[in-house]
């Protein structure tokens, strides 16, 4: 499309109708790609205005060839079927994308037409669920509308896709044993638990790997000459990142692993009690675990912060940042950064920083006026 065509198409917009009063709110009129006259309602001016310039210029884009018709036989539901067998299917959280849809986005959106979710809409979406979950939640399905959205963009289903505001969060500290007497009491409690509960506690601890990877880790994935742990699934699927990596075993883990090696001949390293591999629904990562800490005289954390654990330990006893990236499998240092004000030299380079020797003068002044005092 050349800049003269680009130009000359908006200048016809700019030069139509604008919005009118109508009742409580504003009205707008324009004519479709097909020559048919629409008109519809908003509630403020300035909404209005901008869907105005929207359908005409999307009107005459469309006329002049430079973008496709949108089809409008789509709506929202057909949407999140056609996502549910192409896209869910091949990701790990595909449970939690049937379990959003189900109870939260098809419920509102339903058999809506694509191009009837507006940001109003979305915006009322957010208002009627934030009566119900939190806005953590939230974030989380508003993530997943938004992915759905792009979707609908690339299949054409959609042209103009609805701006998404995302609430704000907040990020919380992470919760973790936080000191080498807690990992001690909580691990030295998990012996007298079943068989294998201290093993995998003291694995979760010591490698930072995520539940399901524990579960899914086989012995021909641990090499225990050369020291390393290749992490190559979670429960049955591919890993969060869907990437393998190495991590490496630590003092503190190997002779426990070739211990447990000697005690469990089964394939799967940490089994159920009939050999098979544990699921999410496991006592391990639950009920067990929170006795443990009970015994222990710990507060109450979840299976997840032994993960955080891991990490911060490993700052605090110098550990490098960027190794510590690729030992949790994130994708960005950012994730990783979360817990690199645990080190002990994290501002080592900034004390020197204001250094006008105020205190010093200040201490010395102190001195003398007491010294004063007590001569005289």
């Amino acid at each position: 499309m050349s800049l003269l065509r680009l130009t000359a198409i908006l200048v016809r917009v700019t030069s139509m109708s604008k919005p009118r009063k109508h009742g409580k709110g504003w009205a707008i009129r324009w004519y479709d790609e097909t020559g048919s006259r629409r008109s519809k309602t908003f509630q403020s001016h300035s909404n209005a205005i901008k869907a105005l310039r929207k359908y005409q210029i999307e009107s005459e884009a469309i006329k002049a060839g430079i973008q496709p018709k949108v089809s409008k036989k789509y709506n929202f539901h057909q949407l999140a079927e056609h996502w549910i067998e192409f896209h869910a299917s091949k990701k790990r959280s595909m449970k939690d994308d049937k379990s959003i849809l189900n109870a939260h986005l098809l419920p509102f959106f339903g058999k809506m037409p694509l191009h009837q979710i507006t940001t109003e809409r979305i915006n009322e979406f957010e208002r009627v669920a934030l009566r119900k979950v939190s806005p953590k939640t939230l974030h989380n399905h508003l993530t997943l509308l938004n992915t759905m959205l792009n979707v609908a963009m690339d299949l054409n289903w959609l042209y103009i896709k609805p701006k998404i505001k995302k609430p704000k969060l907040v990020q919380s500290p992470y919760k973790y044993l936080q000191t080498k007497s807690e990992i001690r009491l909580f691990l030295e409690t998990a012996k007298g638990f079943k068989k294998g509960t201290f093993e995998f506690y003291s694995t979760a601890i010591f490698t930072g790997m995520r539940a399901g990877e524990i579960a899914g880790l086989r012995w021909n994935d641990i090499d225990l000459n050369k020291r390393l742990i290749r992490v190559q699934r979670s429960y049955d699927g591919p890993t969060k990142s869907g990437k393998e990596r190495v991590i490496p075993i630590l003092d503190s883990l190997l002779p426990v692993l070739k211990h447990w090696r000697l005690k469990n001949p089964l394939q799967v390293v940490f089994p159920n009690s009939v050999g098979n591999m544990r699921q999410p629904s496991d006592r391990i990562f639950q009920e067990v675990f929170q006795r443990c800490l009970k015994k222990a005289g710990l507060n109450r954390i979840k299976f997840h912060d032994l993960r955080h654990t891991f990490a911060s330990h490993w700052m605090m006893n110098d550990g490098s940042l960027y190794r510590l990236k690729d030992i949790l499998g994130h994708s960005t240092i950012k994730m990783t950064e979360h817990y690199a004000h645990l080190s002990p030299y994290y501002y080592q380079e900034d004390y020197g920083r204001l250094n006008y020797n105020v205190g010093i003068e200040l201490s010395e002044r102190v001195i003398k006026l007491k010294n004063k005092d007590i001569s005289s």
